[in-house]
Protein backbone atom coordinates (compact mmCIF):
# COMPACT_ATOMS: atom_id res chain seq x y z
CA UNK A 1 0.00 0.00 0.00
CA UNK A 2 1.23 3.74 -0.56
CA UNK A 3 1.94 5.45 1.83
CA UNK A 4 2.32 9.03 0.52
CA UNK A 5 -1.19 9.78 1.81
CA UNK A 6 -4.58 9.13 3.76
CA UNK A 7 -7.78 9.23 1.29
CA UNK A 8 -10.99 8.62 2.92
CA UNK A 9 -10.88 4.72 1.36
CA UNK A 10 -8.42 2.92 2.69
CA UNK A 11 -7.56 -0.69 1.49
CA UNK A 12 -5.47 -3.48 3.69
CA UNK A 13 -4.46 -6.67 2.86
CA UNK A 14 -2.36 -7.63 5.45
CA UNK A 15 -0.94 -5.90 9.37
CA UNK A 16 2.31 -4.74 7.44
CA UNK A 17 -0.50 -2.43 5.66
CA UNK A 18 -1.53 -1.18 8.80
CA UNK A 19 2.10 -0.10 9.63
CA UNK A 20 2.88 1.19 6.65
CA UNK A 21 -0.09 3.80 6.57
CA UNK A 22 0.62 7.41 6.93
CA UNK A 23 -2.37 8.59 8.00
CA UNK A 24 -4.72 8.43 10.97
CA UNK A 25 -8.97 7.73 11.15
CA UNK A 26 -9.70 10.51 13.56
CA UNK A 27 -12.86 12.83 13.95
CA UNK A 28 -11.50 15.01 10.89
CA UNK A 29 -12.34 12.51 8.53
CA UNK A 30 -15.21 10.11 7.09
CA UNK A 31 -12.64 7.08 6.49
CA UNK A 32 -13.87 3.83 5.39
CA UNK A 33 -11.69 0.57 5.58
CA UNK A 34 -11.79 -2.31 3.00
CA UNK A 35 -10.22 -5.36 4.46
CA UNK A 36 -9.95 -8.02 1.74
CA UNK A 37 -7.69 -11.36 1.85
CA UNK A 38 -6.28 -10.85 4.99
CA UNK A 39 -5.44 -13.80 7.06
CA UNK A 40 -4.56 -14.09 10.75
CA UNK A 41 -4.99 -11.30 13.47
CA UNK A 42 -5.46 -7.65 12.32
CA UNK A 43 -4.36 -5.03 15.02
CA UNK A 44 -5.65 -1.06 14.08
CA UNK A 45 -4.46 1.28 16.99
CA UNK A 46 -4.72 5.00 16.05
CA UNK A 47 -8.53 5.43 14.38
CA UNK A 48 -10.93 7.18 16.65
CA UNK A 49 -13.73 7.69 13.59
CA UNK A 50 -14.81 5.09 10.89
CA UNK A 51 -17.74 5.27 8.48
CA UNK A 52 -17.34 1.57 7.90
CA UNK A 53 -15.42 -1.69 8.26
CA UNK A 54 -15.60 -3.44 5.45
CA UNK A 55 -14.38 -7.20 5.45
CA UNK A 56 -14.72 -9.40 1.93
CA UNK A 57 -13.07 -12.38 1.00
CA UNK A 58 -10.77 -13.06 3.68
CA UNK A 59 -11.56 -16.74 4.98
CA UNK A 60 -8.21 -17.15 6.45
CA UNK A 61 -9.46 -13.60 9.26
CA UNK A 62 -9.11 -14.49 12.87
CA UNK A 63 -9.57 -11.53 15.30
CA UNK A 64 -10.29 -7.82 14.57
CA UNK A 65 -9.57 -5.40 17.15
CA UNK A 66 -9.78 -1.55 16.75
CA UNK A 67 -8.46 -0.47 20.84
CA UNK A 68 -9.07 3.51 20.07
CA UNK A 69 -12.00 3.34 18.05
CA UNK A 70 -14.68 5.54 19.73
CA UNK A 71 -16.79 5.57 17.16
CA UNK A 72 -18.53 3.20 13.68
CA UNK A 73 -21.01 3.71 11.60
CA UNK A 74 -21.18 0.68 9.65
CA UNK A 75 -19.43 -2.97 10.62
CA UNK A 76 -20.28 -5.54 7.17
CA UNK A 77 -18.43 -8.71 7.57
CA UNK A 78 -18.94 -11.11 4.60
CA UNK A 79 -16.76 -14.41 4.32
CA UNK A 80 -14.75 -14.35 7.23
CA UNK A 81 -15.62 -17.90 7.83
CA UNK A 82 -12.92 -18.16 10.51
CA UNK A 83 -13.10 -14.96 12.55
CA UNK A 84 -13.65 -15.77 15.89
CA UNK A 85 -13.39 -12.49 17.99
CA UNK A 86 -14.44 -8.46 17.81
CA UNK A 87 -12.63 -6.31 20.07
CA UNK A 88 -14.17 -2.66 19.49
CA UNK A 89 -14.30 -1.91 23.32
CA UNK A 90 -13.98 1.73 23.33
CA UNK A 91 -16.96 2.29 21.14
CA UNK A 92 -19.24 5.41 22.15
CA UNK A 93 -23.32 5.56 21.87
CA UNK A 94 -23.95 7.81 19.21
CA UNK A 95 -24.34 11.61 19.97
CA UNK A 96 -27.68 13.15 18.45
CA UNK A 97 -27.66 13.91 15.29
CA UNK A 98 -25.36 10.82 14.24
CA UNK A 99 -27.07 8.11 12.47
CA UNK A 100 -27.18 4.30 15.02
CA UNK A 101 -24.70 2.12 13.89
CA UNK A 102 -25.80 -0.93 11.47
CA UNK A 103 -23.51 -3.76 11.95
CA UNK A 104 -24.20 -7.13 9.39
CA UNK A 105 -22.29 -10.12 11.24
CA UNK A 106 -23.75 -12.98 9.45
CA UNK A 107 -20.40 -13.90 7.48
CA UNK A 108 -19.05 -14.46 10.68
CA UNK A 109 -20.25 -18.00 11.56
CA UNK A 110 -18.00 -19.25 14.13
CA UNK A 111 -17.95 -15.59 15.77
CA UNK A 112 -17.55 -16.16 19.62
CA UNK A 113 -16.50 -12.82 21.48
CA UNK A 114 -17.66 -9.45 20.69
CA UNK A 115 -17.06 -6.62 22.82
CA UNK A 116 -19.13 -3.62 21.10
CA UNK A 117 -18.13 -1.14 24.55
CA UNK A 118 -20.98 1.50 25.46
CA UNK A 119 -23.14 1.29 22.44
CA UNK A 120 -26.98 0.67 23.57
CA UNK A 121 -28.65 1.73 20.40
CA UNK A 122 -28.63 0.05 16.80
CA UNK A 123 -30.27 1.15 13.34
CA UNK A 124 -29.67 -3.25 12.64
CA UNK A 125 -27.59 -5.82 14.23
CA UNK A 126 -27.32 -8.85 12.26
CA UNK A 127 -26.18 -11.67 13.77
CA UNK A 128 -25.58 -15.48 13.14
CA UNK A 129 -23.14 -17.14 14.87
CA UNK A 130 -24.24 -19.88 16.92
CA UNK A 131 -21.78 -19.67 19.76
CA UNK A 132 -21.05 -16.22 21.51
CA UNK A 133 -21.16 -17.09 25.49
CA UNK A 134 -18.35 -14.84 26.40
CA UNK A 135 -20.50 -11.81 25.31
CA UNK A 136 -23.90 -11.26 26.75
CA UNK A 137 -25.87 -8.24 24.78
CA UNK A 138 -26.75 -6.71 28.05
CA UNK A 139 -25.72 -2.86 27.36
CA UNK A 140 -27.94 -2.75 24.39
CA UNK A 141 -31.81 -1.35 25.13
CA UNK A 142 -33.54 -0.42 21.32
CA UNK A 143 -32.71 -1.90 17.63
CA UNK A 144 -34.75 -1.26 14.85
CA UNK A 145 -33.85 -4.15 13.06
CA UNK A 146 -32.51 -6.92 14.94
CA UNK A 147 -31.93 -10.59 13.13
CA UNK A 148 -30.09 -12.98 15.48
CA UNK A 149 -29.20 -16.87 15.33
CA UNK A 150 -31.26 -17.34 18.94
CA UNK A 151 -28.90 -18.35 20.97
CA UNK A 152 -27.66 -14.70 22.15
CA UNK A 153 -28.97 -13.56 25.43
CA UNK A 154 -30.67 -9.53 25.28
CA UNK A 155 -31.32 -9.09 28.65
CA UNK A 156 -32.10 -5.56 28.44
CA UNK A 157 -33.24 -4.97 25.46
CA UNK A 158 -37.18 -3.19 24.94
CA UNK A 159 -37.74 -2.13 21.85
CA UNK A 160 -37.46 -3.80 18.60
CA UNK A 161 -39.31 -2.75 15.46
CA UNK A 162 -38.66 -5.98 13.01
CA UNK A 163 -37.29 -9.08 14.84
CA UNK A 164 -36.12 -12.09 13.06
CA UNK A 165 -34.36 -15.09 14.29
CA UNK A 166 -33.02 -17.40 11.90
CA UNK A 167 -30.71 -20.32 12.26
CA UNK A 168 -29.89 -24.15 12.53
CA UNK A 169 -29.25 -24.51 16.04
CA UNK A 170 -29.10 -28.22 17.49
CA UNK A 171 -29.28 -27.30 21.43
CA UNK A 172 -32.60 -26.01 23.31
CA UNK A 173 -31.40 -24.98 26.96
CA UNK A 174 -29.67 -21.94 26.39
CA UNK A 175 -32.25 -19.13 25.57
CA UNK A 176 -33.96 -18.64 29.00
CA UNK A 177 -33.68 -15.40 29.06
CA UNK A 178 -33.40 -14.39 25.40
CA UNK A 179 -36.23 -11.44 25.04
CA UNK A 180 -36.93 -10.89 28.67
CA UNK A 181 -38.23 -7.54 28.42
CA UNK A 182 -39.34 -6.85 25.02
CA UNK A 183 -43.62 -6.67 24.97
CA UNK A 184 -44.09 -4.89 21.30
CA UNK A 185 -42.71 -5.27 17.96
CA UNK A 186 -43.96 -4.46 14.62
CA UNK A 187 -43.20 -8.00 12.38
CA UNK A 188 -41.52 -11.38 13.87
CA UNK A 189 -40.25 -13.92 11.92
CA UNK A 190 -39.24 -17.30 12.74
CA UNK A 191 -37.10 -19.03 9.66
CA UNK A 192 -35.49 -22.38 10.22
CA UNK A 193 -35.45 -22.66 14.04
CA UNK A 194 -34.95 -25.06 15.93
CA UNK A 195 -34.55 -24.34 19.38
CA UNK A 196 -36.19 -23.02 22.33
CA UNK A 197 -37.13 -19.45 21.60
CA UNK A 198 -38.44 -17.79 25.26
CA UNK A 199 -39.69 -14.22 25.70
CA UNK A 200 -40.15 -12.75 29.58
CA UNK A 201 -43.57 -11.19 29.37
CA UNK A 202 -46.99 -10.61 26.74
CA UNK A 203 -46.15 -9.22 23.61
CA UNK A 204 -47.97 -7.47 21.08
CA UNK A 205 -46.90 -7.87 17.68
CA UNK A 206 -48.18 -4.61 15.79
CA UNK A 207 -47.91 -5.92 11.99
CA UNK A 208 -46.86 -9.63 10.83
CA UNK A 209 -45.80 -12.96 12.41
CA UNK A 210 -44.66 -15.53 10.20
CA UNK A 211 -43.61 -18.90 11.01
CA UNK A 212 -42.09 -20.89 8.59
CA UNK A 213 -39.57 -24.07 8.31
CA UNK A 214 -39.22 -24.53 11.28
CA UNK A 215 -38.51 -27.90 12.82
CA UNK A 216 -36.84 -29.93 15.80
CA UNK A 217 -33.10 -31.04 15.42
CA UNK A 218 -33.63 -33.32 18.48
CA UNK A 219 -35.29 -36.67 18.26
CA UNK A 220 -38.11 -36.98 20.73
CA UNK A 221 -38.02 -33.40 21.56
CA UNK A 222 -40.66 -30.79 20.49
CA UNK A 223 -39.10 -27.37 20.29
CA UNK A 224 -41.03 -24.46 22.10
CA UNK A 225 -41.57 -21.05 20.50
CA UNK A 226 -42.37 -19.40 22.66
CA UNK A 227 -45.72 -17.65 20.80
CA UNK A 228 -47.81 -18.57 23.81
CA UNK A 229 -47.43 -15.29 25.30
CA UNK A 230 -48.85 -12.92 21.87
CA UNK A 231 -51.77 -11.28 22.82
CA UNK A 232 -52.74 -9.39 19.32
CA UNK A 233 -50.74 -9.42 15.54
CA UNK A 234 -51.76 -6.25 14.11
CA UNK A 235 -51.71 -7.38 10.47
CA UNK A 236 -51.17 -11.00 9.11
CA UNK A 237 -50.41 -14.60 11.11
CA UNK A 238 -48.65 -17.20 8.54
CA UNK A 239 -47.28 -20.55 9.82
CA UNK A 240 -46.25 -22.83 7.18
CA UNK A 241 -44.04 -25.45 6.51
CA UNK A 242 -42.47 -26.32 9.75
CA UNK A 243 -42.45 -29.57 11.11
CA UNK A 244 -42.48 -31.34 14.75
CA UNK A 245 -43.26 -27.59 16.25
CA UNK A 246 -45.76 -26.53 18.48
CA UNK A 247 -47.68 -23.46 17.17
CA UNK A 248 -49.19 -22.43 21.01
CA UNK A 249 -51.16 -19.30 20.23
CA UNK A 250 -53.77 -20.05 23.56
CA UNK A 251 -52.90 -15.80 24.85
CA UNK A 252 -53.97 -14.75 21.07
CA UNK A 253 -57.39 -12.70 21.02
CA UNK A 254 -57.00 -10.88 17.95
CA UNK A 255 -55.74 -11.18 14.83
CA UNK A 256 -56.50 -7.75 12.53
CA UNK A 257 -55.63 -9.66 9.03
CA UNK A 258 -55.65 -12.63 8.18
CA UNK A 259 -54.41 -16.16 9.72
CA UNK A 260 -53.07 -18.84 6.92
CA UNK A 261 -51.96 -22.30 8.65
CA UNK A 262 -50.78 -24.63 5.75
CA UNK A 263 -48.52 -27.32 4.95
CA UNK A 264 -46.90 -28.19 8.58
CA UNK A 265 -46.58 -31.74 9.47
CA UNK A 266 -46.68 -33.19 12.76
CA UNK A 267 -47.33 -29.87 14.69
CA UNK A 268 -49.71 -29.15 17.64
CA UNK A 269 -52.08 -26.03 17.52
CA UNK A 270 -53.78 -23.95 20.00
CA UNK A 271 -56.35 -20.98 19.05
CA UNK A 272 -58.14 -21.11 21.82
CA UNK A 273 -58.36 -17.60 22.70
CA UNK A 274 -59.46 -16.28 19.16
CA UNK A 275 -61.94 -13.97 19.00
CA UNK A 276 -61.92 -11.36 16.06
CA UNK A 277 -60.00 -12.47 12.74
CA UNK A 278 -60.17 -11.08 9.30
CA UNK A 279 -60.25 -14.33 7.40
CA UNK A 280 -59.12 -18.03 8.84
CA UNK A 281 -57.60 -20.55 6.45
CA UNK A 282 -55.91 -23.82 8.09
CA UNK A 283 -55.64 -26.11 4.86
CA UNK A 284 -53.68 -29.29 4.61
CA UNK A 285 -51.14 -29.75 8.00
CA UNK A 286 -50.56 -33.25 7.61
CA UNK A 287 -50.56 -35.17 11.00
CA UNK A 288 -52.02 -32.50 12.56
CA UNK A 289 -55.28 -32.03 14.42
CA UNK A 290 -56.68 -28.99 13.75
CA UNK A 291 -58.83 -27.30 17.48
CA UNK A 292 -61.88 -25.99 17.70
CA UNK A 293 -62.69 -22.36 18.26
CA UNK A 294 -64.46 -22.02 21.78
CA UNK A 295 -64.34 -18.18 21.39
CA UNK A 296 -64.31 -17.12 17.85
CA UNK A 297 -66.82 -14.38 17.06
CA UNK A 298 -66.41 -12.98 14.21
CA UNK A 299 -64.82 -13.59 11.04
CA UNK A 300 -64.87 -12.79 6.86
CA UNK A 301 -64.34 -16.40 5.64
CA UNK A 302 -63.61 -19.80 6.87
CA UNK A 303 -61.34 -22.59 5.54
CA UNK A 304 -60.88 -25.50 7.24
CA UNK A 305 -59.18 -28.29 5.65
CA UNK A 306 -57.75 -31.49 7.64
CA UNK A 307 -58.32 -33.52 10.41
CA UNK A 308 -60.78 -31.73 12.84
CA UNK A 309 -60.83 -32.69 16.38
CA UNK A 310 -64.07 -34.02 16.77
CA UNK A 311 -63.77 -34.33 20.97
CA UNK A 312 -65.69 -31.38 21.64
CA UNK A 313 -68.68 -32.52 19.11
CA UNK A 314 -70.12 -31.00 16.39
CA UNK A 315 -70.06 -27.12 17.96
CA UNK A 316 -66.70 -26.39 16.90
CA UNK A 317 -67.69 -22.69 16.83
CA UNK A 318 -69.77 -22.23 20.06
CA UNK A 319 -69.17 -18.27 20.40
CA UNK A 320 -69.55 -17.23 16.36
CA UNK A 321 -71.89 -14.45 15.80
CA UNK A 322 -71.27 -13.23 12.64
CA UNK A 323 -69.50 -14.68 9.06
CA UNK A 324 -70.48 -12.46 6.38
CA UNK A 325 -68.24 -14.22 3.59
CA UNK A 326 -68.19 -18.64 3.03
CA UNK A 327 -67.25 -21.27 5.79
CA UNK A 328 -65.90 -24.25 4.13
CA UNK A 329 -65.66 -27.33 5.68
CA UNK A 330 -63.67 -30.34 4.09
CA UNK A 331 -62.77 -32.67 6.97
CA UNK A 332 -60.46 -35.73 6.64
CA UNK A 333 -61.99 -37.56 9.17
CA UNK A 334 -65.29 -39.31 8.64
CA UNK A 335 -66.94 -38.53 12.16
CA UNK A 336 -67.27 -34.91 11.78
CA UNK A 337 -70.86 -33.82 12.06
CA UNK A 338 -72.10 -30.57 10.55
CA UNK A 339 -75.06 -30.31 11.78
CA UNK A 340 -74.13 -27.16 14.33
CA UNK A 341 -72.93 -25.58 11.37
CA UNK A 342 -76.01 -26.10 9.49
CA UNK A 343 -77.80 -24.90 12.74
CA UNK A 344 -75.86 -21.61 12.28
CA UNK A 345 -76.07 -21.30 9.07
CA UNK A 346 -80.15 -21.98 9.30
CA UNK A 347 -80.15 -18.99 11.80
CA UNK A 348 -78.60 -16.33 9.36
CA UNK A 349 -74.68 -16.76 11.72
CA UNK A 350 -73.02 -18.05 8.59
CA UNK A 351 -73.32 -16.20 5.19
CA UNK A 352 -72.66 -19.66 3.24
CA UNK A 353 -71.72 -22.79 4.21
CA UNK A 354 -70.64 -25.86 2.52
CA UNK A 355 -69.58 -28.59 5.19
CA UNK A 356 -68.67 -32.69 4.02
CA UNK A 357 -69.37 -34.25 7.32
CA UNK A 358 -71.94 -36.28 8.42
CA UNK A 359 -75.77 -34.40 8.63
CA UNK A 360 -74.13 -31.60 6.15
CA UNK A 361 -76.19 -29.11 4.25
CA UNK A 362 -76.28 -30.78 0.91
CA UNK A 363 -78.32 -33.20 2.28
CA UNK A 364 -81.00 -30.76 3.32
CA UNK A 365 -80.71 -28.36 -0.05
CA UNK A 366 -78.69 -25.74 0.04
CA UNK A 367 -79.72 -22.35 -0.88
CA UNK A 368 -79.56 -19.21 0.09
CA UNK A 369 -79.34 -18.22 3.69
CA UNK A 370 -82.91 -17.41 5.05
CA UNK A 371 -81.22 -14.73 7.34
CA UNK A 372 -83.79 -14.61 10.70
CA UNK A 373 -86.17 -17.46 9.90
CA UNK A 374 -86.84 -19.88 12.05
CA UNK A 375 -84.58 -22.90 11.89
CA UNK A 376 -87.22 -25.20 12.60
CA UNK A 377 -88.11 -25.33 9.05
CA UNK A 378 -85.90 -27.29 6.59
CA UNK A 379 -84.34 -25.83 3.76
CA UNK A 380 -86.57 -28.03 1.48
CA UNK A 381 -89.58 -26.30 3.29
CA UNK A 382 -87.92 -23.02 2.53
CA UNK A 383 -87.37 -24.24 -0.67
CA UNK A 384 -91.27 -25.10 -1.47
CA UNK A 385 -92.65 -21.56 0.49
CA UNK A 386 -90.15 -19.73 -2.45
CA UNK A 387 -91.83 -21.91 -5.11
CA UNK A 388 -95.30 -21.23 -4.17
CA UNK A 389 -94.81 -17.50 -3.53
CA UNK A 390 -93.59 -17.44 -6.91
CA UNK A 391 -96.42 -19.39 -8.47
CA UNK A 392 -98.79 -17.33 -6.86
CA UNK A 393 -97.04 -14.35 -7.83
CA UNK A 394 -97.38 -15.59 -11.30
CA UNK A 395 -101.00 -16.77 -11.42
CA UNK A 396 -102.29 -13.29 -9.22
CA UNK A 397 -100.55 -11.57 -12.31
CA UNK A 398 -102.32 -13.41 -14.81
CA UNK A 399 -105.51 -13.43 -13.21
CA UNK A 400 -104.82 -9.50 -13.31
CA UNK A 401 -103.89 -9.33 -17.01
CA UNK A 402 -107.13 -11.86 -18.34
CA UNK A 403 -109.68 -9.73 -16.12
CA UNK A 404 -108.36 -6.24 -17.55
CA UNK A 405 -108.42 -7.95 -21.02
CA UNK A 406 -111.87 -9.23 -20.21
CA UNK A 407 -113.65 -5.88 -18.54
CA UNK A 408 -112.02 -4.22 -21.62
CA UNK A 409 -114.52 -6.86 -23.81
CA UNK A 410 -116.87 -6.18 -21.77
CA UNK A 411 -116.92 -2.77 -21.77
CA UNK A 412 -117.04 -2.99 -26.17
CA UNK A 413 -119.66 -4.96 -26.06
CA UNK A 414 -121.83 -2.66 -23.47
CA UNK A 415 -121.11 0.36 -25.59
CA UNK A 416 -122.10 -1.43 -28.53
CA UNK A 417 -125.81 -2.92 -26.86
CA UNK A 418 -126.56 0.99 -25.45
CA UNK A 419 -125.46 2.02 -29.17
CA UNK A 420 -128.08 -0.57 -31.10
CA UNK A 421 -130.62 0.29 -28.03
CA UNK A 422 -130.45 3.83 -28.91
CA UNK A 423 -130.44 2.85 -32.87
CA UNK A 424 -133.78 0.98 -32.14
CA UNK A 425 -135.08 3.75 -30.13
CA UNK A 426 -134.47 6.45 -32.79
CA UNK A 427 -135.90 4.38 -35.39
CA UNK A 428 -139.36 3.44 -33.46
CA UNK A 429 -139.39 7.54 -32.74
CA UNK A 430 -139.19 8.18 -36.44
CA UNK A 431 -141.57 5.80 -37.26
CA UNK A 432 -144.31 7.52 -34.68
CA UNK A 433 -143.69 10.81 -35.95
CA UNK A 434 -143.69 10.15 -39.78
CA UNK A 435 -147.90 10.35 -39.69
CA UNK A 436 -147.75 13.89 -37.77
CA UNK A 437 -144.53 15.25 -39.53
CA UNK A 438 -145.37 18.44 -41.64
CA UNK A 439 -144.66 18.19 -45.22
CA UNK A 440 -141.01 20.36 -46.25
CA UNK A 441 -142.58 23.23 -47.57
CA UNK A 442 -139.49 23.76 -49.76
CA UNK A 443 -139.96 20.67 -52.03
CA UNK A 444 -144.02 22.21 -53.22
CA UNK A 445 -143.92 24.19 -56.06
CA UNK A 446 -147.00 26.08 -57.76
CA UNK A 447 -147.24 25.70 -61.23
CA UNK A 448 -148.83 29.24 -61.63
CA UNK A 449 -146.37 31.19 -60.00
CA UNK A 450 -148.30 31.25 -56.25
CA UNK A 451 -147.51 29.89 -53.62
CA UNK A 452 -149.27 26.80 -51.69
CA UNK A 453 -151.05 27.06 -48.67
CA UNK A 454 -150.52 24.21 -45.92
CA UNK A 455 -154.27 22.98 -45.54
CA UNK A 456 -154.90 23.06 -41.59
CA UNK A 457 -156.27 19.69 -40.04
CA UNK A 458 -160.33 19.63 -39.28
CA UNK A 459 -159.86 20.33 -35.96
CA UNK A 460 -159.62 23.87 -36.99
CA UNK A 461 -162.68 24.31 -38.14
CA UNK A 462 -165.94 25.03 -36.61
CA UNK A 463 -169.29 25.02 -38.41
CA UNK A 464 -171.36 28.21 -38.56
CA UNK A 465 -175.02 28.63 -39.50
CA UNK A 466 -174.38 25.71 -41.79
CA UNK A 467 -170.94 27.06 -43.16
CA UNK A 468 -167.59 25.82 -42.73
CA UNK A 469 -165.52 28.72 -40.99
CA UNK A 470 -161.76 28.73 -40.44
CA UNK A 471 -160.81 29.17 -36.45
CA UNK A 472 -158.28 32.31 -36.33
CA UNK A 473 -154.86 31.70 -35.36
CA UNK A 474 -153.29 34.25 -32.99
CA UNK A 475 -150.92 36.58 -35.31
CA UNK A 476 -148.08 35.43 -33.56
CA UNK A 477 -148.64 32.06 -35.68
CA UNK A 478 -149.18 33.77 -39.34
CA UNK A 479 -145.80 34.09 -41.51
CA UNK A 480 -145.28 34.67 -44.92
CA UNK A 481 -144.09 32.11 -46.88
CA UNK A 482 -141.18 32.83 -49.55
CA UNK A 483 -142.09 33.75 -53.07
CA UNK A 484 -142.45 30.19 -54.78
CA UNK A 485 -140.15 29.65 -57.08
CA UNK A 486 -140.57 29.47 -60.88
CA UNK A 487 -143.34 27.30 -61.76
CA UNK A 488 -141.61 23.74 -62.72
CA UNK A 489 -143.08 21.47 -65.50
CA UNK A 490 -144.77 18.07 -64.03
CA UNK A 491 -145.38 20.20 -60.39
CA UNK A 492 -149.09 19.05 -59.28
CA UNK A 493 -151.24 22.39 -59.45
CA UNK A 494 -152.58 22.45 -55.28
CA UNK A 495 -155.20 24.59 -56.67
CA UNK A 496 -154.70 26.82 -53.30
CA UNK A 497 -153.40 30.35 -53.01
CA UNK A 498 -152.28 32.48 -49.54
Amino acid sequence: MESDGCSSDIHISSQEDIINLNCSCDDAHNDQIYITNFTGELDYPHCSNLQTIDIRGSPGLKKISFPDLNRLGELLIHDATELENISLPYLYPNSPGYIDPYFDLLGAPNLKNVTFGDITVFSELNLASRHIYEYSFSNITSITALVVCYDYHFENLRSVVTLQIAGNYNQYFEMLRMFSNITSLQTLTLTDVGGNIYFGNSLLVNNSLIIENCYSNVIGYLPIYDIKKIDSVGSDLRASNNTVTELNFRQLTTVSGDISIYNNTNCTLNLNQLSDVASLSLVDNVNTTLPWFPRLQRASNIHIRGYIDTSPGPNIFPALTAVSGNVTIEAWNDDFNCSKLVDQYQSGLIHNLACNGTNNITETNTGSSPGNTSPELSQGAWAGIGVGIGVFVIGTVTGMVWLLLRLKRWKNELIERIRQREALQEHHRNSLEMNHEPPNLNLLLESDGTGIIREKPDDHLREAGGRAIIAEHPDDHIRELPVPPAELEGAPNAGRRT
